[in-house]
């Protein structure tokens, strides 16, 4: 059994209906060798192995410790260019700075599969069959959908259906022309900014999703900087899909559209439109009674609470968990 609880654990009430359910434990079957053993009942003291690995490396001049072993599980996980993730649960990862578990939605089936291909690779190197792992009859009671980790891996049909309904309400809005173009820019922007934070997984910060000069629209390379870290670059390039590519040339199509109308209206927007279209401000933006309001997880809260009441993050769970299926 392994036990794990990542911190989006507890999930509101009123988005049961578009998250995925998460438990605490998932039941797996283990290899024969662990099963047959002391092991099984955790009986085995640490000081005990220590001294039984002492034994083993005076007598056969080798080198092993209780690290060194608890390492193969990751060597063959890199060796095999499998997921990351399933070895550092296994093996008890407690590395939150680094590890990726917080953001993956780790299904039972996903866990199994792995421990069988390690069962797999631990007979083929030693020849001791024991490495098996424990019949199916014995754990009729598995249930290969079970899932731990994140829950924000999202349905897939309600990202779908909260697009289309984002679509309609920009075409709805589009219909009644000037009158409303700032509710049609402000759903807009919300509109582009959920798609480039699904397609590159940009992190929700102010300023997120950049400025156009971040993005090269002939090779669709877009430059992230998304978090700040005392040692390094965190800083990263990635290669955006066409769709949001298109997406962006649209927006810049719309931007000059709005300044047409603001030029005579509000002349913050037609300052601050010619600071994005120059390179020199964040590409996304709101507009309340006339002013600009830069893009932050505060002033996308009620944007989000109205449409998608979502941790403003769940984009990269729903990345992170969606990649591990392929």
């Amino acid at each position: 059994m392994i036990n794990y609880k990542a911190a989006t654990f507890a999930q509101e009430r009123e988005v049961k209906h578009i998250i995925r359910e998460v438990g605490k434990t998932l039941i797996i079957r283990l290899l024969k060798i662990l099963s047959e053993g002391e092991l099984n009942t955790g009986c085995i003291k640490p000081e005990l192995v220590k001294n039984w690995l002492s034994e083993i490396n005076k007598k056969y001049s080798t080198r092993l410790s209780v690290s060194r072993i608890c390492q193969q599980i990751h060597a063959f996980q890199r060796q095999h260019n499998l997921d990351p993730v399933i070895s550092e649960l296994l093996s008890g990862s407690d590395n939150v700075k680094t590890s990726e578990l917080p953001y993956s939605h780790i299904r039972q089936e996903q866990v199994q599969d792995f421990v069988n291909l390690y069962s797999d690779w631990l007979i083929e190197i030693t020849g001791n069959e024991k490495w098996k792992i424990e019949p199916m009859d014995q754990w009729t009671l598995v249930d290969p959908d079970s899932s731990i980790g994140s829950p924000l891996y999202l349905q897939e049909d309600a990202i779908k259906n909260c697009n289309i309904q984002h679509i309609q309400h920009l075409a709805e809005l589009r219909d009644k022309g000037i009158a409303r173009i700032v509710d049609f820019h402000n759903s807009y922007s919300l509109y582009i900014y959920r798609l480039i934070c699904l397609a590159s997984g940009y992190r929700p910060v102010v300023g997120a999703c950049g400025r156009i000069s971040d993005i090269c629209l002939e090779s669709g390379k877009c430059w992230i900087s998304d978090k700040e870290r005392r040692e390094g670059v965190a800083a990263r390039m990635i290669v955006l899909p066409e769709i949001a590519i298109q997406q962006v040339e649209n927006y810049i199509g719309h931007l000059d559209s709005l300044h047409f109308f603001a030029h005579s209206q509000i002349h913050e927007v037609t300052d601050h439109i010619a600071l994005i279209k120059a390179g020199h401000a964040d590409m996304l933006f709101f507009i309340d009674e006339g002013q600009v309001i830069q893009i932050s997880p505060k002033t996308l809260k009620p944007y989000m609470t109205e449409q998608f009441p979502v941790a403003p993050n769940w984009h990269r769970h729903f990345l992170r968990s969606f990649l591990m299926t392929r």
